[in-house]
């Protein structure tokens, strides 16, 4: 979402009322209206940091008789939340609570959700995994296409090898987080990718190179991985993005194309990726579509590159890091939604 400079909403608030929007299931009935009142007074809390209020919020909620299965996911959700960001000695307690949402049922409510540290990310998937819901059966055919996109690998000098790559990391999420609000598609979070290479170890200790991310890709059930490079010409302001589009089941090249552009040119060259990608795969993009892929992105390359930075100490899990990597972009570009949200998510974490 684009974050408007003008109007003066705290974060916190407005990112409380997007994830009480998002948050399926809670009760609607007019004598059940406090249930949702008592969710965003929780979340309130949780985002100030005040963990006991919120954690009393929440327990008083489990104990209503009246919660649907999808009420419960919610309140039990934003408990493992909780208890993740209140530090190390809390987190088998979070474990417990996404251990819980397995037994009502791990695919009623795709998760995780972007608002979700990465740590508690990779929790869940290790509990579904061993659970065999790692992927879940969408019963039936469907024309549902699940689609990964992998880091662009960088081509350059040595000294900015460091830079690109994290830069290839960030592009390659603008792009996941672009096609996630295609209706057509499936996006498979690269986390969940991660997950799968690390803990079933298919790079076999080596370099996870693009053979093995096919490896993963099949496992979890992916139709098409994009892949690409990010390449920077030696003494010169010019950059090159190489994208590849590969059939996952018969590791096929189906489309390949390349863009020309200069460094910091990256927001307009991403959105000639999108472009250009849904055009080769005859995916038909809305005028609303569009507008969700251009809030979410920053025209500033200053900000793109802190961002990138960011993820990289997200993927470490040094937080504190991450979370000052992503308070740059955002100073840098107010309007930088994806930035903001990463910056609110860790928030809590660092006080």
């Amino acid at each position: 979402m684009r974050w408007s400079r003008s109007y003066g909403i705290p974060v916190a608030c407005v990112l409380l009322a997007a994830m009480l929007v998002s948050w399926p299931g809670v009760v609607q009935a007019d004598d059940m209206g406090k249930v949702s009142e008592k969710l965003a007074a929780a979340r309130e809390a949780y985002f100030d940091a005040r963990f006991e209020q919120a954690l009393a919020i929440t327990n008083e909620l489990l104990q209503r008789p009246d919660l649907t299965r999808a009420d419960s996911i919610a309140v039990l959700e934003h408990q493992g939340l909780i208890y993740f960001s209140w530090g190390n000695d809390h987190h088998r307690k979070s474990i417990q609570c996404l251990e819980r949402i397995s037994t009502i049922d791990p695919c009623l409510i795709k998760l995780p959700r972007q608002y979700w540290p990465r740590g508690m990310g990779d929790y869940w998937y290790k509990i579904v995994d061993t659970s065999g819901a790692l992927v879940c059966n969408r019963g039936g055919e469907t024309e549902i296409q699940t689609i990964v996109f992998w880091p662009l690998d960088a081509a350059a000098q040595q000294e900015s090898k460091e830079r690109l790559g994290d830069l290839g990391m960030g592009l390659a999420q603008m792009l996941e987080i672009g096609f996630m609000n295609v209706g057509s598609l499936d996006v498979i979070e690269r986390q969940k990718l991660d997950y799968l290479i690390n803990e079933h170890e298919l790079a076999q200790g080596g370099p996870v190179d693009q053979q093995t991310a096919i490896k993963a890709g099949k496992l979890l059930s992916a139709h098409l991985m994009v892949f690409g490079s990010i390449i920077e010409l030696d003494k010169s302001n010019e950059i090159k993005l190489a994208f590849r589009v590969t059939e996952v089941e018969t590791s096929r090249n189906l489309v390949g194309f390349q863009l020309d552009g200069k460094r910091g040119d990256y927001y307009e060259m991403i959105e000639q990726a999108t472009e250009e990608l849904c055009k080769r795969l005859d995916i038909a993009l809305s005028d609303e579509t569009k507008d969700l892929i251009e809030q979410s992105g920053t025209k500033s390359s200053s900000a793109m590159e802190e961002y990138a930075a960011g993820l990289r100490y997200e993927r470490q899990h040094k937080y504190n890091e991450a979370y000052q990597h992503f308070q740059a972009a955002v100073e840098l570009d107010p309007e930088f939604g994806e930035a903001r949200t990463k910056m609110q998510v860790y928030k809590p974490l660092v006080g």
